[in-house]
């Protein structure tokens, strides 16, 4: 017997009558709602069992919300599409027109799953018994109509806003809009045209001589990508000049040494230094701690922190006992305070005594010709588009909103049509998306948006926390703010372990000097029990040694053998398309395929750049190069030892190496002229016979290259060489659906140049274009993908690959949001491996560093809470002779001394054994409960893995 017990909501001219959640429970529900407002028409009628329209008690409110902006924080796996859906379906109940309604996602597949999902759900509504005739009617006609819903990504909806409005916006409303690859496509001719004209003017060509050729074209490439907040930035070149540069610094200056001074430990530090005194004043110690209470006296007069660098010279050496009236306790104590006020020092240095340098001068002369070089470059690129009739994302944006903004009958026009706002992931959005929504929203208080700034990690792509944070701040002033942290996805203690892992490496509170800081939030279990495995529910494997010597292989064999064993335990419950392996890159992927073939583990890589970095996928566009420019010898040599030709190595060894001897200038005109006796007189007359077929097949191809699409070339080359079927003699039936794939890509582009075409797949892998392979064998595979195609997306296993992986430190461009574009400029000393950099540079590459570490840690937050039943953790350490291990990556994150302190374990660890050491603990949760979590660490000559539970 249900519960039948109401509770009964007024939500404005709504009266909801509503039972109280019972688990599994499936009840009808009376609900008044005024379904003309104009008229004040009211309808009584069955709507939705709670769990469809209302999904959970505490989605009930922002569901149900009316005449206010809301805001919904839903933790992972708290329902936030379903309390989105709901919304969506409250709408509709409240009789708003489809086509009134918007739904925002953030990608088209995004968009097709949340219509998807809101069309069974009005087709749910439709079924339900007492609808009169009218409903029933209307219902149907909203069902039939869903595919003219708008439910779409932004950039959609501005397409749709521009071509509506063709002449306001001063469009061609049959554009086009260009994918990521088009894009890069016509950003790498607009490049070529910038570097061609730095290169053809004396005073520009100076940029090549100051950055290099490849880093220009890097620096080049970096500004097109990121070109609407690059024109802001040099709009307000005018206000950076030398001397705003020279007082921002050292107000950073000040700032570091301010915070120095002012914290806890040095000002307990100094106090012990002035608090002690030997009794000889000859003693080492004595000398050093006097010379730096003098230093810490001459300061106080002078106020130059130049007075401190005695400091950094601090020497521990020696130090009598019997110098200090309390001993050898009062000698270590002094010499402690002057080790702890050494390493505080150094540790902020840099920062204290930085100082505007040559480098920032060369940065201040430099930026006028790179921005010249700039605005020629994007003017080729406007260009092209204009040439095309093609908008890209970033036009979409800014076309859309400019012309809300400065039109009002079309902004008016708009904000009548639309009648609600549904925004979800809003915490992927940047400040323009965000004002576009506001033009639309005008003050109809008609937004509800759904979003975590914990899960916010696509800052490449131009999102910004600090947009999401913003916005939630201002409607939590005059709107309605809803936390979603009830967990859908999770059991009990595996949240209990999740919370306790992630607390510490998001921390709790707010940072008001740092907004792009989301701090921890815990969740809350709705399951109790887990399925298909038991404790610990995380578990940390880890090989001893570096990648280089093969430690990420050892722990990917490791983890395929613990896989096969969990799955062996499950019963049924759990099986290999349960797991997914989640890596921060594609470039992690190659070692838990391999590990995976060699187990025996289906598997598939679902997505990441690494579709284009794959070896048969790398051989084929290798191949279409060496048909294009045979006198390419590194792609006339891959083509002539991949399957396509089939030489052996041995053969191709001979064959340069009499290229190398002759007189030919190039590998193609050796192969031209001779007739591979030289092969036959090496007991090698097979390879003898593919060369000279080799050479035919070239010179047959090369003919037609340009006359023909890729598409059509790449067809009879792989069909001509049975290409595919030589895989398939290999037992890749994986390759072979890759390169279908590939092929399909290529018909896609309709490009007839080669070189055109390898441009294009250039352009998608520098985007950060995500490409996953063929969908083949997903049934009972494993999954291995990136984190950021892992977003949206849950596993009962998932492990956390590489996690021992740091993030790159490369000196990349900086868009900075007080002195604008700021390119890495850096030199070294002559014998010195020091890399120095500008003084600027240094600062705004320090600030956009904590910005990384914390997307970082929303990285890690997500990649976690992929989870339902367990977390795995592999990837590789290293282990002092003391036994000591030192982990990096997100591994010190969870693992290290402010995490979950792994690393203070002393560990009797053999260099040359093959043990495991069992280094597990147990951690509190916030309830109280003791959770165990698993630490492997594995010696280097381990092989084989127990069971382990």
């Amino acid at each position: 017997m249900v519960n039948s017990r109401r509770s009964p909501r007024r939500v404005g001219a709504h009266l909801i009558v509503l039972p109280e959640p019972c688990a599994g429970s499936i009840n009808l529900v009376t609900v008044k709602v005024n379904l003309c407002p104009e008229n004040n028409v009211m309808r009584s009628h069955p709507i939705l069992d709670l769990d469809e329209v209302i999904p959970s008690t505490e989605q009930r409110p922002a569901v149900m919300s009316r005449g206010a902006d809301v805001v919904v924080t839903a933790g992972a796996g708290a329902g936030k599409t379903r309390a989105l859906v709901g919304r969506y379906l409250s709408l509709l109940v409240d009789g708003y027109p489809l086509r009134s309604i918007v739904a925002i996602t953030f990608t088209t597949k995004a968009a097709r799953e949340m219509r998807s999902r809101i069309r069974q759900a009005v087709r749910a509504y439709q079924a339900q018994l007492g609808l009169n005739g009218d409903e029933r009617h209307r219902w149907q006609e909203i069902y039939l109509a869903m595919d003219s819903a708008r439910i779409a990504t932004i950039h959609s909806l501005c397409a749709d806003i521009l071509r509506l409005h063709p002449a306001e916006a001063s469009l061609d409303p049959a554009f086009t809009v260009l994918d990521e690859g088009q894009a890069g496509l016509f950003q790498q001719q607009a490049l070529n045209a910038g570097l061609a004209l730095a290169a053809s003017h004396d005073d520009l060509a100076s940029l090549f001589a100051v950055f290099g050729v490849r880093n220009l074209q890097q620096i080049l490439s970096d500004l097109l990508g990121q070109r609407l907040d690059v024109e802001r930035a040099f709009s307000q070149e005018s206000v950076n000049t030398e001397d705003d540069w020279r007082a921002w610094i050292q107000e950073q200056c000040d700032r570091a040494f301010s915070h120095l001074v002012n914290m806890p430990a040095w000002e307990q530090t100094v106090a012990a230094l002035y608090a002690e005194e030997a009794s000889d004043p000859t003693d080492n110690a004595e000398v050093q701690r006097r010379r730096i209470v003098e230093a810490l006296d001459a300061f106080d007069v002078s106020k130059d922190p130049n007075a401190l660098q005695v400091i950094h010279a601090i020497n521990l050496a020696g130090g009598r006992a019997q110098a200090w009236p309390g001993g050898a306790a009062q000698r270590d104590a002094v010499k402690s305070a002057l080790r702890s006020l050494r390493d505080l020092w150094r540790d902020h240095e840099a920062d204290i005594l930085r100082s505007f340098n040559a480098l920032d001068t060369a940065l201040v002369e430099t930026r006028p010709k790179l921005m010249q070089v700039f605005f020629a470059a994007l003017a080729h690129y406007a260009l092209l588009k204009k040439q095309h009739n093609a908008l890209d994302f970033d036009d979409l944006e800014i076309t859309a909103l400019n012309l809300l903004n400065t039109h009002p009958q079309v902004r008016e026009r708009w904000q009548r049509e639309i009648r609600a706002i549904l925004v979800d992931e809003f915490q992927d959005t940047n400040a323009r998306q965000r004002d576009l929504l506001d033009q639309l929203n005008g003050s109809e208080h008609k937004l509800f948006i759904v979003g975590d700034g914990k899960q916010s990690i696509y800052g490449f792509r131009g999102a910004d926390v600090v947009v999401f944070r913003g916005k939630k701040a201002q409607i939590q002033q005059s709107g309605k703010y809803d936390a979603l942290t009830e967990s859908y996805r999770a059991h009990r203690e595996l949240i209990g372990l999740l919370n306790a892992c992630l607390k510490p490496v998001l921390g709790e509170y707010e940072v008001e000097e740092a907004p792009w800081i989301e701090p921890f939030a815990p969740l809350t279990y709705v399951r109790e029990a887990p399925r298909g495995c038991e404790s610990p529910f995380v578990e940390f494997h880890l090989t001893v040694g570096s990648k280089v010597d093969g430690a990420l292989q050892a722990a990917a064999d490791i983890l395929a053998n613990r896989l096969e064993a969990i799955i062996a335990n499950a019963c049924g419950d759990l099986s290999y398309d349960d797991v997914a392996v989640l890596c921060r890159a594609s470039t992690s992927f190659n070692a838990y395929e391999d590990a995976f073939d060699r187990a025996g583990i289906p598997y598939i890589t679902v997505s990441g750049r690494g579709f284009y970095d794959r070896p048969e996928i790398r051989d084929v566009l290798n191949a279409l190069k060496a048909l294009a420019e045979p006198t390419d010898d590194c792609a006339l040599a891959g083509l002539l030892r991949s399957p396509a030709c089939g030489l052996s190595d041995i053969a191709l060894y001979h064959l340069i190496s009499f290229a190398r001897e002759s007189s030919e200038d190039s590998l193609w005109a050796f192969v031209c002229h001779t007739d591979f006796t030289f092969l036959v007189s090496r007991n090698l007359p097979d390879d003898a016979f593919k060369a000279d077929k080799a050479r035919d097949l070239i010179q047959s191809f090369h003919s037609i290259v340009g006359r023909i699409t890729v598409s059509d070339l790449l067809r009879r080359f792989l069909d001509i060489t049975d290409y595919r079927a030589a895989l398939m003699r290999a037992g890749s039936s994986r390759s072979v659906h890759n390169i279908t794939k590939l092929l399909a890509d290529a018909h896609d582009s309709g490009i007839v140049a080669i070189s055109e075409f390898l441009n294009y797949i250039t352009g998608i892998r520098d985007s950060g274009g995500r490409e996953g392979e063929a969908a083949v064998l997903s049934e009972g595979a494993v999954r291995i993908m990136t984190v950021h195609a892992a977003k949206g997306l849950e596993f009962g296993i998932v492990v956390i690959g590489d996690a021992g992986r740091g993030e790159l430190n490369r000196d990349g461009l900086i868009i900075h949001e007080l002195f604008g574009v700021l390119p890495a400029l850096s030199s070294r000393e002559v014998g010195s491996r020091v890399k120095l950099l500008s003084a600027i540079y240094e600062i705004a590459k320090a600030q956009e560093g904590a910005k990384s570490l914390a997307e970082s840690d929303r990285m890690l937050y997500v990649a976690a809470t992929r989870a339902k039943e367990k977390l795995l953790l592999s990837g590789t350490a290293r282990i002092s002779q003391q036994g000591t291990l030192s982990v990096s990556g997100w591994l010190e994150r969870l693992a290290g001394e402010h995490g979950l302190d792994l690393i203070s374990a002393s560990i009797p660890f053999n260099a040359e054994g093959d043990g495991v050491h069992d280094c597990s603990i147990t951690v509190r949760s916030d309830a109280g409960e003791m959770h165990a979590v698993g630490c492997f660490i594995y010696e280097p000559f381990y092989k084989t893995l127990p069971h382990v539970t």
